[in-house]
């Protein structure tokens, strides 16, 4: 079986999988492929069909995700409690399972779904989804800077957002959130307890890069085009999905400043005709959290700085307003480029 003493096939073999070889290279011939990447197979669907089966997809993508996701409990040997939400004490089992899962679920609930969609009803080289060329050097030196001025300003609406007190009819469920969002954070405090460089470097790659790269794909990559398609309006459909994208996450005290990022992630990929921006700057706000979260941990004995923690309103009307020059810079890099045919 296999390779034969010389190096060769064996004569049984080897012509039918030439012949398999050669109609699979014929079928992707670069006229072909380059005809095939241009539209979807189902890119004449109305909008609302669209959608439907972007929601198919997702559906599907959910159910995947939580048949991998239940298969390693015994492994790990997951107690109960943990499951059912009880407050219960951490292991590396624990840990290991969740950042499992989390790998788990960008890549089937969201990666994937994102391109099959893109296959079957854009094009997976539309807009950038693998295209990285179509971005210019400029702009990608501007995002980091874009984050790092409009940090305070985004944390500015996370600190007013915290503080919010719902009515006194709703106190039963404002009871329910703040101690559903308390468990969400003992367990990503676990995730990142490890601050040695292989902890933070596992934290970065399963809680950064990868729901950097499946969300922007699943949410802008695929769902804010669905949108745009639907409402006939880019602007409706970036505030639509910035507000669903916030609503995902489940995370009422974290919903405003997860809804203006979804804005700028939104208006990136918009305008850049690309999903790659959006992947960067989201990498980075969600990476940069994790280092200073080791860096300013209370084992290191450092305290996270007021203006990063709690910024005050000066600092944030700042934020503001040095990060929306940076934005309308980079909208008018971007709209240039376009112009030209370079995006």
């Amino acid at each position: 079986m296999g390779a034969s003493k010389r190096g060769k096939f064996p004569r049984s073999i080897f012509p039918i999988l030439a012949k398999i070889f050669y109609k699979f290279t014929e079928s992707i011939s670069q006229s072909g492929m380059e005809e095939r990447m241009k539209q979807g197979r189902f890119s004449t669907y109305s909008p609302t069909a669209s959608l439907f089966f972007f929601f198919l997809l997702f559906i599907g993508g959910f159910l995947i995700t939580g048949l991998l996701a239940y298969l390693p409990l015994l492994y790990f040997h997951i107690p109960a409690d943990f499951l059912t939400g009880q407050d219960i004490k951490p292991n590396s089992n624990i840990v290991s399972y969740i950042l499992l899962s989390t790998v788990i679920q960008n890549v089937f609930l969201f990666f994937l779904p994102a391109i099959l969609y893109a296959y079957l009803f854009d094009s997976p080289t539309d807009y950038g989804l693998l295209n990285p060329q179509k971005n210019k050097l400029i702009s990608f030196l501007l995002i980091p800077l874009l984050w790092f001025l409009v940090v305070p300003f985004i944390s500015f609406t996370g600190f007013l957002n915290e503080n919010m007190v719902l009515p006194h009819a709703l106190a039963k469920f404002e009871a329910f959130i703040k101690g559903s969002e308390a468990q969400q954070d003992k367990i990503i405090a676990w995730m990142l307890a490890d601050h040695s460089l292989i902890g933070i470097s596992k934290d970065i790659f399963c809680m950064a890069l990868l729901p950097a790269i499946g969300e922007e794909f699943i949410f802008r990559g695929a769902f804010q085009k669905v949108l745009i398609r639907l409402l006939k309006s880019p602007h409706a459909a970036i505030i639509l999905g910035a507000i669903l994208f916030s609503a995902f996450h489940l995370q009422f005290y974290g919903f405003l400043p997860r809804m203006f990022l979804g804005l700028i992630l939104g208006y990136l990929f918009y305008w850049s005709r690309s999903i790659w921006p959006g992947v960067l700057f989201h990498f980075l706000n969600n990476g940069i959290e994790i280092i200073l979260n080791a860096y300013y941990s209370t084992s290191a004995g450092r305290a996270i700085p007021k203006w990063i923690d709690k910024p005050g309103i000066f600092l944030a009307i700042t934020s503001l307003f040095l990060a929306s020059f940076v934005f309308w810079y980079i909208y008018k890099i971007f709209l240039k480029a376009r112009m030209t045919g370079n995006v």
